[in-house]
């Protein structure tokens, strides 16, 4: 029987208190095995993002269960809630690239915690190739278009071959092509590695790549 990579269940959450309170999500329960690719739709504000961000132990969980790597994340620490970070590839519409480092230097920083990696210096700059970037190995993020930066920042989130992806948006800054091409990397690291990847978009044109696609409309999922 295949164990889950990420379950949850009860999973609800709320922002503000009092009066102010606003309830975001609302009993959530689900699990994404290894090797699956899951997308996740809606509209602004069904709670897309606050979902990815409890998943991926960002955010302390308020009521229900998440378990990730077989590890619960409900009732944890900010410390133990990063640890379990160390094993999850985050890819987010802000690049948040370290600007003081070129693009290999940005993957050589993310290799430091995963030293069972061999060769990170050769890891980081073939899947900076893998992504288009050949030419801009030892460019600054100032030096880069937008979109050079997002394909950094999915490097980076790969290049310690996770064994959960959380991807938000991960190509509204991309051409169809390099798109396309992220897809297949993000597909061949859950085929490769088992890896889990959940993918929230509103990207049309990647809808068909999920092994699974759910829906989400004022914080409950409708349709998987």
């Amino acid at each position: 029987m295949t164990h889950p990579v990420i379950e949850f269940s009860g999973l609800s959450h709320s922002y503000g208190s009092k009066a102010l309170r606003r309830q975001v999500l609302f009993d959530l329960s689900g699990r994404f095995d290894p090797g699956e690719i899951v997308i996740v739709k809606g509209p602004s504000g069904s709670g897309k993002t606050t979902f990815l961000t409890l998943i991926g132990g960002l955010r302390a969980t308020q009521e229900g269960q998440i378990s990730v790597l077989g590890q619960r994340l409900d009732g944890t620490s900010a410390q133990q809630r990063l640890q379990i970070r160390r094993h999850i590839g985050f890819i987010f519409q802000m690049h948040n690239l370290i600007g003081a480092l070129t693009a290999t230097q940005n993957l050589l920083m993310a290799l430091r915690l995963h030293p069972e990696i061999p060769a990170p210096a050769k890891a980081a700059r073939d899947l900076l190739e893998q992504v288009g970037l050949s030419h801009a190995l030892d460019k600054y993020p100032r030096e880069m278009s937008g979109g050079e930066r997002q394909r950094v920042a999915i490097a980076r989130a790969l290049v310690t071959r996770p064994k959960i992806v959380l991807a938000d948006e991960p190509t509204a800054s991309l051409d169809g092509k390099t798109g396309k091409m992220v897809v297949e990397l993000l597909r061949d690291l859950a085929s490769q590695n088992g890896s889990a990847v959940l993918m929230v978009t509103h990207d049309a044109r990647i809808l068909d790549t999920g092994d699974r696609v759910l829906e989400m409309e004022d914080g409950r999922i409708r349709a998987a």
